[in-house]
């Protein structure tokens, strides 16, 4: 209910954590919970492991946050979290444009905590404004000439099209498919593809 009145995406849900916990073998997990007048108001879950306080996520977490239906909810988690004497608290893939990172970062100083705050990630898109040639004219020209270069060279292969499906029909054989693209390149070489893990391919399909 909490998750629906902030309107949490999908990685800060229940259903989210418990099969990423479950796929992942976590451990020492706790859910610190905020309430106002009986009423829930904010929840983080986070892992209590040798004395130090981790957020349940890893590289193949795409947003952590907490979910909190207003300033003071977050303000009370990150109290939570921080004032409750670990000698370490570990959060990550926190957007540092959310408030809960500010917040954070003041309650860690607060409690005389040494703030170290990393950049795990940026996100793999550009703002556009406008219509794409007027974007693609700020391009470099080297960039845009070695773009064509390289769609030159997959045209020599076939023809080349962009298809967006959404898994409401043959999402199984799909799942096959982009599984199997992914390793078919460094990440199968190396044994970080999905396919490279039972767990991760059962957190992913």
């Amino acid at each position: 209910a909490l998750a629906d009145r902030t309107t949490a995406p999908p990685f800060l849900r229940p259903g989210w954590v418990a099969h990423f916990c479950a796929a992942f073998g976590v451990r020492g997990l706790e859910i610190l919970a905020v309430r106002r007048d009986g009423r829930l108001t904010g929840v983080v879950p986070v892992r209590n492991e040798g004395g130090v306080l981790w957020s349940i996520t890893n590289w193949h977490t795409p947003e952590f946050a907490f979910v909190a239906e207003d300033d003071e909810a977050v303000e009370d988690l990150a109290a939570a979290v921080f004032d409750g004497g670990k000698r370490r608290v570990s959060l990550q893939f926190l957007n540092p444009a959310n408030p809960d990172f500010a917040a954070c970062r003041e309650r860690a100083r607060h409690r005389d905590h040494r703030v170290i705050v990393r950049t795990l990630e940026r996100p793999p898109y550009v703002r556009i404004d406008g219509d794409w040639e007027a974007y693609e004219s700020t391009v470099d020209g080297k960039i845009r000439r070695d773009l064509r270069r390289r769609r030159r060279l997959l045209e020599q292969e076939g023809e080349v099209t962009i298809e967006v499906l959404d898994g409401s029909e043959r999402l199984d054989s799909l799942l096959d498919e982009g599984f199997a693209i992914e390793a078919s390149g460094w990440k199968g070489e190396l044994g970080t593809a999905i396919l490279s893990s039972p767990e991760t391919r059962s957190f992913y399909t």
